[in-house]
């Protein structure tokens, strides 16, 4: 663009939605904290075998 305008007045929209950011943040916390029980859940589930084991 050789000769670029300045428009006074207007205000420049934002190319995401604040709603849509935070509901996805909550989404991706709660998958998150799934993991994680699962991987603690399989963990105490490892060293339960292991015990029985040894």
């Amino acid at each position: 663009m050789e000769n670029p305008e300045l428009l006074q007045g207007y205000v420049e929209g934002s190319n995401t939605s604040s709603l849509r950011e935070m509901v996805d943040l909550v989404l991706i916390s709660r998958a998150y904290e799934a993991n994680q029980k699962m991987i603690t859940t399989i963990d105490e589930q490892m060293g339960k075998a292991l015990d029985a084991l040894g």
